[in-house]
This record gives structure tokens, C-alpha cells and sequence, in this order.
């Protein structure tokens, strides 16, 4: 496909995100014993040295950004350390750190060359950024603008408990992070809805469906404004 559409105002510049790079940097032979995923990189290397993909677009101007969880490296990274901490305790008795994370463990580009991504490629990545967990007060707000969202899309009011909220936190911060939490929220809200969609008091405008933990929700009633008397 197109690469990007480039703006003549911007004089050609452009960026290009190419997400789940790392599944590209795995390994891939045929059945001749080529590496397929290797000769891809090295096309791609083409690009980012910069490449005229076609008359008056040149990819010399353009952004290069590789996304991927390159989870098998961090996995790797992870068992090293851990293997070293476990060593330090049985030689010096140093307290293990149980902190480590797979899922958030920092890798440098050394680490993803010996991954599978190419030395030619590689030396044209001029940064590595490792994004860390988010905050428990973060991971609400996205949650919470989830729900929003949600809500938006059903035509019902969603209102999420801050105690569903509470036990949301440990899956999200798990390897199926938000859109785990999102298709349980959406399976909740859809189960109720269609279950009570017919009865004969239910009314959008005026029902709610609450979320009280991950496996339950009930419909409600919204809860009037009192009027002020007036003068």
C-alpha cells in the first residue's frame, strides 16, 4: 500500500507508523530455508534510507516509527534477570526484587537486533522508547472514558461502580490490557440490554444500566432532579 500522503506544504515530509514491527523481526523461512521476514526488512531498509516510490515522492523526508510489544524479548530479558536474582540471594543473601514485569521490562535496540530485526535496519533506529504501566488514577480515566463511550454507542446510560473500577485494575494491567476490559464492559451492557430491551418499563431516556463488578450488572432508574420551588 501507499506509504503516506504527502502534503506539498510540508515540503514532502511525513510519518510512517508501521505497527506489530515486531512480528517482522521474528524469524519466517519458506520451504527453501529463506528467511521471508528478513527480506522484507531489507526492503523496508530501502525506504528508510529514503526511496522514490514514485515521481515527486521521496520517503528521505519521512518518519519512521516501529510499534510492537516485542514481548519475547522483554520475556527473555525478564528470566536473565530473574535467573541473577535468584543467584544473588543463594550467594549473598541480597533480597530478590519481585518487582519485574515482562510486560513493561526496558529493551534497547541490542536486544531487538538479537531478536531477529536486521544490523542494517537497526543502526537507522535513532531511539528506543519503552512505555511504562500506567497509574492506577490514569488507567481509571481510561476506563471511565471507555464507559463514556460505550454509552455513546448503545443510547443507554453506563454507569461503572468505583468498585467495578477497583477490579477492572488487575486485568488491565495484564497482557490483554484495555480491550479486554472494554469487551467485558460491552458484553455486560449489551447481556442486560437485550434482556430487559422489551419489558414494558424500560425506557432509555430514563434507565441506566450499572456495572458493579466484571461479571455483574443490573438496569436501574435515574435518579430524578428535585425542582427547586419556584419564587
Amino acid at each position: 500500500g501507499e506509504i503516506a500522503e504527502k502534503s506539498e506544504n510540508l515540503g514532502g515530509a511525513a510519518i510512517c507508523f508501521l505497527d506489530e514491527a515486531d512480528k517482522k523481526c521474528i524469524p519466517s523461512y519458506d520451504s527453501k530455508g529463506v528467511n521471508n521476514n528478513a527480506a522484507l526488512q531489507s526492503n523496508l531498509l530501502t525506504l528508510v534510507e529514503g526511496h522514490e516510490v514514485k515521481p515527486g515522492i521521496n520517503t528521505g523526508r519521512t518518519m519512521f516509527v516501529f510499534m510492537g510489544a516485542f514481548q519475547d524479548v522483554r520475556n527473555k530479558k525478564q528470566a536473565r534477570e530473574n535467573a541473577l536474582s535468584e543467584l544473588e540471594y543463594c550467594m549473598y543473601g541480597k533480597e530478590k526484587d519481585n518487582r519485574n514485569d515482562a510486560l513493561y521490562t526496558d529493551i534497547n535496540i541490542n536486544e531487538i537486533v538479537e531478536y531477529g530485526m536486521i544490523e542494517e535496519l537497526a543502526g537507522r533506529i535513532s531511539q528506543v522508547v519503552n512505555l511504562h504501566r500506567l497509574s492506577d488514577k490514569d488507567m481509571g480515566v481510561l476506563l471511565k472514558e471507555k464507559t463514556k463511550e460505550l454509552s455513546e454507542e448503545l443510547g443507554v446510560k453506563i454507569e461503572l461502580t468505583e468498585e467495578a473500577l477497583n477490579s477492572f485494575f488487575d486485568v488491565s494491567y495484564s497482557c490483554f490490557g484495555i480491550r479486554n476490559q472494554v469487551n467485558i464492559l460491552r458484553n455486560l451492557a449489551t447481556d442486560k440490554l437485550s434482556e430487559h430491551y422489551f419489558d414494558d418499563d424500560f425506557d432509555k431516556s430514563c434507565c441506566k444500566i450499572r456495572i458493579n463488578s466484571p461479571d455483574n450488572a443490573i438496569v436501574c432508574k435515574k435518579r430524578k432532579m428535585k425542582m427547586e420551588p419556584s419564587a
